[in-house]
């Protein structure tokens, strides 16, 4: 199987700033404002573990550092979700390896290279369907959310949806779907981590044109 990489391209590690040496810390991502959106979003310092490769982009030849190689695919979250923690310490990430190695959550630390499994999920079936495919059980395919506010990772061993701390990877039942549900999409917290919001549906619905039945929830973080 191909090599799948995590590159931290120069879009993201070095928001066009002017060059710097490799061992000077690394322009980060930006984190959210709040929830009101009045704050402006906050540049936090990202420095990068000097055994990460650094490579030049194809094409472009800007800046690029791999951060992830093996016979597996790596992915982030979701395009449209934070994968970084609000310290830029660490990257969570996906990792799979179909068709029958699973899928599960990994926590990747940006300035020791340590790579972490964060979930054990069980789930027998778990692509995104109809657009994905099975990847051989593991956590929920595109459905695991980062709460960066509150430094914890929300994903879906089925219909038990469960809660794992970033730094002492604590695991913890956060609730249950009923069994005539399903998680269906791809899910986000609010920016002040108070609520998480997902997309359900009627069991066995997934796959089929649209229709009544799906329904967007918001759960708080009452968990103790």
């Amino acid at each position: 199987m191909r090599k799948m990489t995590l590159a931290l391209l120069a879009v993201l590690a070095m928001c066009a700033a002017p060059r710097r040496s490799e061992s000077q810390p690394v322009a980060p991502p930006q984190s959210g404002a709040d929830a009101s959106g009045d704050e402006p979003a906050k540049v936090v310092a990202m420095p990068l573990w000097e055994g990460f490769s650094r490579l030049k982009a194809p094409g472009t030849g800007r800046a690029a550092v791999q951060l992830t190689s093996g016979d597996v695919f790596c992915y982030p979250l979701y395009y449209f979700i934070p994968s970084f923690t609000a310290d830029a310490k660490y990257l969570i990430h996906y990792r799979a390896k179909p068709p029958a190695g699973g899928v599960q959550l990994v926590r990747l630390n940006l300035r020791t290279g340590e790579s972490v499994r964060m979930s054990h999920g069980t789930a027998p079936r778990n692509h995104w369907r109809p657009w994905c495919t099975e990847k051989g059980g593991g956590v929920l395919d595109h459905r695991s959310v980062l709460n960066v506010a509150r430094n914890e990772v929300i994903y879906f061993d089925g219909n038990d949806v469960r809660l794992v701390d970033v730094e002492t990877l604590e695991d913890k039942l956060l609730f249950t779907l009923p069994d005539d549900r399903e998680a269906i999409g791809q899910n986000t917290v609010t920016p002040n981590g108070e609520w998480l919001v997902y997309i359900d549906a009627p069991a066995g619905v997934t796959g089929k044109p649209v229709g009544a039945g799906r329904k967007t929830r918001r759960v708080p973080f009452r968990h103790g």
